[in-house]
């Protein structure tokens, strides 16, 4: 029937679809046999990318990755991304957003652990949540180019709410 879930619970080591599971693994599959849901995956690489034990892994209804749930903090694409944080991707397995773990300067930007950043389909920073982000040189965000040395400070949605303008013109 359209809609049925098959849940797998498996006894012992097993491999699935391709994807070797352990018995601490949930793993659902949709009506056409692709996967739809996995916890607590025990490291596993998935469409190219490393995820560490315990992450929480879900796929759209084709079988692309959309969203982690990280069991560590991970290395991932340039980025190191927050355990237990909620990570989302495009179809083409490019991180869409995700909260930063430590401390990084990228693009002339200083990001703060705890950050979300929201990325475009080309992995460009698009969008940056939370608090102050200090630039170190002129940037251009949401058609506005800021000189460096520019504070900027976004809203839950990732709006500039606030700018604080560089000597730097």
């Amino acid at each position: 029937t359209a809609g049925k879930i098959i849940k797998i619970k498996p006894l012992e080591k097993q491999t699935i679809l391709g994807m070797q599971f352990g018995e601490s693994a949930e793993i659902e599959l949709n009506e056409l046999g692709v996967f739809k849901k996995i916890d607590h995956i025990p490291g596993q690489e998935i469409q190219g990318i490393c995820f560490p034990e315990g992450s929480e892994v879900n796929f759209t209804d084709n079988g692309k990755l959309k969203e982690v749930r990280l069991g560590q903090d991970s290395d991932i694409q340039g980025f190191k991304f927050k355990k237990e944080s909620l990570m989302q991707f495009y179809e083409s397995g490019k991180i869409k957003q995700g909260i930063l773990a430590e401390n990084k300067e990228i693009d002339g930007m200083k990001l703060s652990k705890d950050q979300t950043i929201y990325f475009d389909e080309a992995a460009n920073i698009k969008l940056i949540d939370g608090s102050n982000v200090e630039l170190t040189k002129p940037l251009k965000l949401q058609d506005v180019i800021l000189p460096k040395e520019s504070f900027i400070d976004t809203d839950g949605d990732g709006d500039i709410v606030k700018t604080v303008l560089g000597n730097d013109t």
